[in-house]
């Protein structure tokens, strides 16, 4: 398994924008319905220009499929052309486990 928390933050004219293109890219999730994909979205409550995604990959050919989701590479377009605040800064995890049966 391979796990990644991607923490980022936008200007604050492009956050209604940015919240779209995720809600594209958790939908062409859903759709894809990728048994080895598990693949979390937030915006911050207190800080709504700070954007959290979490993936849970069952192997590199997961992480392949998630990324290589037209909505996916639309969405790092945008927000590379966006003035991003702060840039995305990804953390890879060593998963210990989860408490759901994953994959699917």
């Amino acid at each position: 398994m391979k796990a990644v928390i991607v923490r980022y933050r936008v200007a604050e004219a492009f956050v209604a924008e940015n919240a779209g293109n995720i809600a594209r890219v958790l939908e062409a999730h859903r759709d894809a319905a990728h048994p080895g994909v598990r693949y979390f979205a937030s915006q911050d409550r207190d800080d709504p220009q700070a954007f959290v995604h979490i993936g849970l990959y069952e192997d590199g050919a997961a992480v392949d499929a998630a990324t290589n989701l037209e909505s996916f590479q639309e969405f790092q377009a945008a927000l590379k052309a966006s003035g991003l605040l702060e840039r995305p800064q990804a953390t890879w995890l060593t998963p210990l486990g989860t408490g759901f049966p994953f994959p699917a």
